[in-house]
């Protein structure tokens, strides 16, 4: 885990995986995939009148039994409570 604190923000970035398996016997369904964590930030901690959460970044899913990868791409938030 890699945690950076700028002033504004606080960013924590997981550096593992979670293993997800899928079995279902009725519909021979046995599958084991393994996803990586967003980076998440959080802004206004200390200063500012509302704190905001905020994921972003690549979340790759892999399907180890077959080797399909999918690839999602989070952007961060910019909306009414971000000014950046």
């Amino acid at each position: 885990m890699k945690l950076t604190f700028t002033g504004k923000n606080i960013e924590v970035i997981i550096n593992q995986l979670v293993l997800i398996d899928l079995f279902n016997k009725e519909k021979n369904i046995d599958e084991r995939y393994e996803v990586n964590f967003l980076k998440n930030s959080v802004y206004n901690l200390l200063f500012g009148k509302l704190m905001t959460f905020n994921h972003y970044g690549d979340m790759i899913c892999k399907n180890l039994n077959n080797g399909d990868t999918c690839v999602t791409k989070v952007h961060p938030c910019t909306g009414i409570f971000l000014k950046e």
